[in-house]
């Protein structure tokens, strides 16, 4: 095709939205933890009303552990006591009170669903 010429095309900011992107990101990332560990804390809070209680070493024995929050964003919501695991697993137990077994896993049937739509909630709203 003899007398065709070249089209130069010059973009300008590509290097300014990678970085914005990036920034974006980061800050997603952010309040997708923040909501983790306000996540975590309303679980906590909820199987706290059900945690089975004596003494109240169980139910204060209840954290919310975030060491796992940067590396793989997860929360970890539990109990430490020699006797936890066993008190959980076994719902056919007797407590008073409406204190129960499944003390964690009840509640996280009843309201992960909710706890995940708040988070949804809070990206929509920061990125919206």
């Amino acid at each position: 095709m003899a007398g065709m010429g070249t089209l130069k095309l010059e973009i300008t900011g590509v290097d300014e939205l990678i970085s914005a992107l990036g920034k974006l990101k980061e800050e997603a990332i952010a309040e997708i933890q923040s909501g983790l560990v306000q996540g975590g804390d309303e679980l906590l809070r909820l199987a706290n009303k059900e945690v089975p209680i004596k003494e109240g070493t169980l139910l204060n024995s209840g954290s919310v552990d975030t060491a796992r929050l940067t590396s793989a964003n997860e929360v970890d919501v539990g109990y430490n006591t020699p006797y936890a695991a066993r008190l959980h697993e076994h719902p056919e137990y007797k407590f008073k009170n409406g204190r129960k077994g499944r003390y964690l896993k009840d509640p996280v049937d009843r309201n992960g669903e909710v706890i995940a739509e708040y988070i949804a909630a809070k990206l929509k709203s920061k990125f919206q």
